[in-house]
């Protein structure tokens, strides 16, 4: 599962870099707000990063499972120190 989440992350992240330099030449020569294809792909590419950041949570909290769960580290040592209540609330 860690694997497969991992490089969904890193698959996720190389497809927003392509696109972002894609747009490098219609936006140099003025015309990336009317260039149909590469605003569609832009379109389609609105997803990725929630979807790169929820590979990303798998990975850290699948990853720190097996730790906990075997003794190797302590529940309370394996929280995130920066998650808060309302952060969880709003969530």
């Amino acid at each position: 599962m860690v694997f497969f989440a991992f490089h969904i992350m890193v698959g996720v992240a190389l497809l927003m870099f392509v696109l972002v330099l894609s747009g490098t030449m219609p936006f140099a020569r003025g015309k990336l707000e009317t260039s149909t294809r590469w605003l569609r792909a832009a379109t389609w590419c609105m997803p990725l990063g929630f979807i790169a950041v929820l590979a990303g949570w798998t990975t850290t909290e699948a990853g720190r499972r097996p730790w906990t769960v075997y003794g190797l580290l302590r529940t309370k040592d394996s929280v995130t120190p920066s998650l808060t209540a309302a952060d969880v609330g709003l969530s």
